[in-house]
């Protein structure tokens, strides 16, 4: 059985999203929540890296989902989400470190 943010990510990633229709935005906001869900639901404790890394991707997915006619700030409650996955991405790879610096301040 697929979880219901798997069922929507199914059911929206085919559609086309124009850059600036409002109504396109409903959609952005699902998949962004879909992906960032997704990415940061499991626990973390002694998760090797390439599991790591593919809920990255996820979360990376969801920030890159911000339509040009969305509030900038938009993606701020997704932020503080990325900063703690990077932190422990650097923790076990240090080529993560400057990732999670650049993270962590957008959190300020």
């Amino acid at each position: 059985m697929r979880s219901p943010a798997t069922a929507s990510m199914a059911r929206l990633e085919p559609e086309t999203l124009w850059c600036y229709l409002p109504e396109h935005d409903v959609i952005r906001h699902t998949l962004r929540s879909c992906y960032f869900r997704l990415g940061t639901m499991r626990e973390r404790n002694g998760m090797p890296l390439a599991e790591l890394e593919a809920d990255l991707a996820l979360v990376d997915k969801a920030l890159a989902l911000a339509g040009p006619a969305e509030d900038p700030n938009v993606l701020d409650p997704f932020r503080e989400g990325h900063a703690a996955l990077l932190a422990i991405l650097a923790a076990q790879q240090p080529s993560y470190k400057t990732a999670y610096r650049r993270a962590a301040a957008l959190l300020v």
